[in-house]
C-alpha cells in the first residue's frame, strides 16, 4: 500500500490523513477500529496546524511528542516543491530525522498535505483526577509518582500553578478494572501531603498558550 495515499489501517495501527483533519474527525472516524489518536491541544484545530505549532501535547507524558508519532509527511516547501519525508513504519529513517525537525517548525520550511499518524488501541476507560494544594506538596508528589510504577502507565501528568492555584492533572486510561486502584492511590498521596482530590475531570485543552503548563518531566 503507498505510504502517501489517504487511508486508515486499523490493524496496522497507522493512518495518512489530510493535514486539514481534526483530531475529533479523526477519532470519530477510528472509533469503530477500536483505535484513536491520542495527541491534541485543541480537538477542533487541525492536525497539520497542531504539527506546526507543538512539539508536545498532555498525553506526550505517555505519547510521546508530534515527532514520535508522526511518521511520515508529504510537505510542500515554500518554492511550491513536494517532498515524501518517512513511510508507514516505526522504523524508517536513515540519517537526518526530518520530520521531527519539522515538527513545531511554525511554517518557516512549508505545510503539511499529508499526515502519516502512529495510532494507539483505543482504552476500555480512563480516569483523570486532580490534585490541588500547596505548590511544594504537589511537586513532592509529582516526583514520588515519577519514581513509582504509575509513572510508566499514566497518559499525563501536569503540574499547573496560576492565579486560580496549584493542582497536579494525573491521566490514566486502560482496563476499567485498574481505575479503583489508581483513585485509591491517589487518596493515599492526597491525605499524606495535605492535598485535595477530585474526580471525574477532563484534560484541559490550552491551545492560545501551550508552553503555559509546566510539561511532563514535571521536575
Amino acid at each position: 500500500m503507498p505510504a502517501f495515499e489517504p487511508t486508515l489501517d486499523s490493524a496496522d495501527l497507522s493512518a495518512c490523513i489530510d493535514a486539514r483533519e481534526s483530531a475529533a474527525s479523526l477519532n470519530a472516524r477510528l472509533a469503530k477500529a477500536d483505535a484513536f489518536w491520542p495527541l491534541s491541544l485543541d480537538s477542533q484545530q487541525s492536525l497539520g496546524a497542531l504539527f506546526l505549532s507543538a512539539k508536545a501535547c498532555a498525553r506526550s507524558f505517555r505519547f510521546g511528542g508530534l515527532g514520535d508519532n508522526v511518521l511520515g509527511l508529504a510537505w510542500r516547501l515554500p518554492n511550491g516543491v513536494r517532498v515524501d519525508l518517512g513511510g508507514r513504519v516505526v522504523k524508517n529513517v536513515v540519517g537526518f530525522d526530518w520530520v521531527r525537525f519539522l515538527a513545531g517548525s511554525q511554517g518557516r520550511f512549508g505545510q503539511p498535505e499529508l499526515l502519516v499518524l502512529r495510532l494507539r488501541p483505543r482504552p476500555e476507560a480512563e480516569q483523570v483526577l486532580s490534585l490541588s494544594g500547596a505548590l511544594p506538596a504537589l511537586r513532592a508528589v509529582a516526583r514520588s509518582i515519577r519514581s513509582s510504577s504509575w509513572a510508566h502507565v499514566l497518559d499525563a501528568l501536569d503540574l499547573e500553578n496560576d492565579t486560580q492555584g496549584s493542582r497536579l492533572l494525573c491521566c490514566l486510561s486502560g482496563k476499567a478494572a485498574v481505575l479503583p486502584l489508581f483513585e485509591t492511590q491517589a487518596q493515599h498521596w492526597a491525605q499524606e501531603h495535605a492535598l485535595t482530590l477530585q474526580a471525574g475531570l477532563s484534560l484541559p485543552e490550552r491551545l492560545a498558550q501551550p508552553w503555559a503548563r509546566i510539561q511532563a518531566p514535571v521536575d
